[in-house]
């Protein structure tokens, strides 16, 4: 028996390389496609014959193949999370898919570069398996990039990718663009990325009552950043959050080592199905409660009659298809691994409660959360790296304080443009005083059942009783803003500073929350505080309570 794995390689470049959120989705959709549909559509045409009910246990009957005599010749294993894994009965019938699929992969996703391996099962499936993807690793580490004809004296290059316009748009401004990103904004890739949404989500599509004699919906994902909902010239930030399960190749090794043994064949292919269906449901399920949560939010605003998220967002009508824009776009929803963009405003409260969600679905699920808050014309490749990174800030820290990594924490930063750092470095350059006092606490670990958080690091506590008090429309600290923000000026210069002058802002009756703690009176404790993490979100967050109508969370 043959294992054939396809890859994905710089899947995030091919998503997040456009400016245009129209090009990140159609992207983000060619890549399901390649290695979700294609590698079915190739089986289900090139090895025609009928479904074998006795091959075993088998994930999806219609791609378990057998020819006219009875013989095994493919049977598709996995798909999903930028990978495909078939089994083939020898290599001619493995050589025969892998080509026919690399002329439907140029074909309908050009410019995405798929790696391609056979490998040799010699032993039980579940070493075989773990083998296969270690060669499939050496294969990618030694992958040169090619080079590109980027055209010639007489061509045009894409002001996208840089290569030769060969086809036009005439919609938008880069009215001349390579075949690449003609495929990411054709109607046909647009329409299924908007329909595979909605069968997910079906919820979206049912008006929403936000009072006695009003609803609102129904409602759509939007296609352009300005359609996020954010205030033009005045919190014009966008959000780019990016959400990664944590441990989940340990769950997949355990699995392996478990079953390594050839008579364990069939119940390792079930036991492996059901563990990328579990992770599966878990992120779908976080998914669609983020969404509902977010539905639930909608409320009534006494100005003009309009409609807003969380009193803060406003709800835009969509321009192109009925109802109003949701201030939120996925672009990347498969199980564990989770990418999407939102309005600034609304960006760190939504990656908190799907971290919430997402390990509340079932024991030992854990994620963690970067949020990168950048302007909304701030390069978007940059802002999912930033993004990328953050996460895997916060992943270091579960796994620096709890060393199972049985924990979901949130990092965030926030940028108005400019070079940017290694958040590494960056937090020890702007985020350290002069003794080496911390001004930040983050990550923020989300709290859960039994766990016990290091002083400071409570995500709840930070929103709740740290960030909402200043932010609160009855909060004294509101009709003194500008006193607020400069306190962020006496924050930088260390512990003896900030208290004398909460000393005298106490004077005036302005006491930082929570009132009568160590944080209120000195303003750190320990060598960290949490004031200049509140500071900064003070236009990125609404007041919690205005999360839903029943009171927020």
């Amino acid at each position: 028996m043959i294992i054939t794995i396809l890859d994905a390689m710089g899947i995030q470049d091919y998503i997040f390389g456009s400016n245009k959120l129209k090009d990140n989705i159609g992207a983000s959709e060619l890549v399901y496609m390649a290695l979700n549909c294609l590698p079915i559509e190739v089986l289900q045409t090139k090895f025609p014959g009928r479904v074998n009910p006795s091959s075993g246990y088998q994930p999806d009957v219609s791609c378990s193949i057998i020819n006219d005599n009875g013989k095994f010749d493919a049977e598709l294993f996995y798909a999903g999370g930028g990978t495909t894994v078939v089994f083939f009965a020898d290599d001619t019938f493995a050589k025969k898919f892998a080509l026919a699929y690399s002329i439907r992969l140029l074909e309908d996703a050009p410019g995405l570069h798929v790696e391609c391996i056979h490998h040799k099962m010699g032993k039980d499936l579940a070493t075989a398996l773990e083998d296969a993807f270690i060669a499939l690793a050496k294969r990618k580490s030694a992958h040169n990039a090619s080079a590109p004809l980027l055209g010639l004296g007489v061509t045009l290059p894409c002001p996208i990718t840089k290569g030769t316009a060969n086809r036009s748009d005439y919609n938008s401004k880069d009215d001349l663009i390579s075949v690449e990103i003609a495929a990411k904004r054709s109607d046909a890739i647009l329409q299924r990325a908007r329909d595979r949404f909605n069968s997910l989500f079906p919820a979206v599509k049912a008006p929403v009552k936000i009072s006695d004699n009003k609803t609102v919906g129904p409602f759509c994902m939007p296609k352009d950043f300005d359609d996020l909902g954010r205030t033009h010239g005045e919190t014009s930030y966008i959000g780019v959050v990016h959400i990664d399960g944590n441990g989940m190749a340990g769950k997949i090794a355990a699995v392996t080592d478990k079953y390594r043994d050839p008579l364990k064949n069939y119940e390792y292919r079930k036991k492996m199905y059901d563990l990328s269906k579990e992770i599966e449901g878990v992120g779908e399920s976080t998914l669609k409660m983020a969404i509902g949560w977010l539905l639930n939010s909608l409320a009534s605003s006494d100005k003009n009659g309009e409609c807003f998220f969380a009193h803060s967002v406003k709800l835009e009508k969509a321009k192109d298809e009925e109802g109003y824009n949701l201030p939120i776009r996925f672009l990347v929803y498969g199980g564990d691994d989770i990418t999407f963009v939102c309005d600034g405003r609304l960006a760190v409260d939504i990656a908190a409660f799907m971290l919430k969600t997402f390990q509340e679905q079932k024991d030992g699920y854990h994620a963690c959360a970067g949020v990168a808050i950048v302007k909304s014309h701030y390069p978007f490749a940059r802002a999912y790296k930033m993004a990328e990174e953050l996460c895997r800030h916060a992943k270091q820290f579960v796994k620096d304080k709890y060393n199972s990594g049985d924990a979901s924490a949130i990092d965030w930063h926030i940028t108005a443009g400019g070079i940017q750092s290694p958040i590494k470095n960056l937090r020890k350059k702007e985020y350290e005083t002069v003794s080496g006092e911390s001004l930040t606490l983050r990550p923020y670990i989300i709290p859960q059942n039994g766990l016990t958080i290091p002083t400071g690091h409570n995500w709840q506590w930070f929103r709740n009783e740290i960030l909402d008090p200043l932010i609160n429309p009855k909060d004294d600290w509101v009709s003194h803003r500008s006193k607020l923000k400069e306190l962020a000026t006496f924050i930088r210069e260390g512990k003896e500073t900030l208290k004398e002058k909460l000393e005298k802002l106490k004077v005036k009756g302005l006491l930082l929350p929570p009132i009568g703690s160590e944080w209120s009176k000195q303003g750190f404790y320990g060598d960290g505080t949490p004031y200049l993490d509140a500071l900064e979100l003070l236009d990125m967050a609404p007041h919690s309570p205005y999360w839903t109508k029943k009171g927020g969370e």
